[in-house]
């Protein structure tokens, strides 16, 4: 038997799962329809755009845009058919490989950055007050945390990524 307490929280995950979703799946289409491009593809190429010399070893990469390593190459392989990314070796280590952003997919992210501003401000932003950001960025910061303990505080990681 569940307490209202339980049943609040369940509706709590319910309507964050489904808001999630709803949203993602609107950036997507409007990612596509606009600019003809996935929004795992813009995602990458803002992480490695934001890297040191546009470049992420590829595992690096794979962790910061939550995909598996495979899921990537994947990825990876198709942008570098459409002249987004390059891979380099790993001068330090034979076996590793860099990810790194053109100067195509910096012309493509770049173009591709003011609707996704957009999206963001239209289908999220635009809901919170000032209050709702600082209490829904602290719960977050508090599933993180818990979630990942081993890699310290949340709140710089996501406070770094804005």
């Amino acid at each position: 038997m569940t307490t209202a307490s339980d049943d609040q929280k369940l509706a709590s995950w319910r309507a964050f799962l489904l808001t999630y979703n709803t949203i993602m799946r609107r950036m997507e289409q409007e990612m596509q329809d606009e600019q003809d491009l996935p929004l795992t593809w813009y995602d990458i190429l803002a992480h490695l755009d934001s890297a040191h010399r546009g470049a992420l070893r590829m595992q690096e990469l794979a962790e910061s845009v939550l995909l598996s390593r495979s899921g990537l190459t994947r990825l990876v392989d198709r942008m570098e058919r459409a002249g987004l990314v390059e891979r380099h070796p790993c001068e330090e280590d034979r076996r590793g490989t860099y990810a790194v952003i053109t100067n195509r997919g910096e012309e493509t992210l770049f173009q591709a950055m003011p609707g996704h501003i957009n999206s963001i401000n239209q289908h999220f932003l635009q809901y919170l007050d000032v209050f709702d950001a600082q209490a829904l960025l602290r719960v977050l910061t508090k599933v993180l945390e818990g979630e990942r303990p081993a890699e310290g505080s949340q709140a710089e990681v996501i406070e770094g990524d804005q």
